[in-house]
């Protein structure tokens, strides 16, 4: 998404590459799932000093996933602004109006021009809305 002034701040990178313990993976569903996945890794912690590892991407290991790295959080101030009805409002993830540990779903078709369409599901932390977030993936 280019939303930025200047070349390095309007593209998000892809990260940096060091696996996870079993019990930190996300899953996506089931394969049969026809999806794209974009992870969007961006620093909010203290301890968030650069792009996420190798260990740290392997939590989310699907081959229908891109992941990238958003040192300048582009993509979640967008989002944040582009937040519109009949897309549902988030519970929690803002911080400094900065969005963040959200998850997301777009319905098939959707078109990313101008505005960012709303989503079907707009909703976090991620951990937590695994059920939610696989409901959608299956009704959309």
């Amino acid at each position: 998404m280019n939303t930025g002034s200047s070349p390095s701040s309007r593209r998000l990178e892809p990260p940096a590459c060091g696996g996870p313990p079993q019990s930190s993976r996300f899953s996506i569903g089931t394969p049969a799932v026809k999806v794209r996945v974009f992870a969007v890794w961006e620093p909010m912690l203290a301890t968030d000093i650069g792009a996420p590892t190798s260990l740290v991407l392997q939590r989310l290991k699907d081959s229908r996933a891109r992941q990238f790295w958003d040192p300048r959080h582009t993509l979640a101030k967008r989002l944040a602004a582009d937040v519109h009805p009949p897309q549902p409002k988030q519970h929690c993830c803002e911080q400094e109006a900065v969005l963040w540990d959200l998850a997301a779903v777009y319905p098939p078709g959707a078109v990313w021009a101008g505005q960012i369409p709303a989503a079907a599901f707009f909703d976090g932390p991620v951990v937590k809305v695994q059920v939610g977030l696989e409901a959608a993936l299956v009704g959309r």
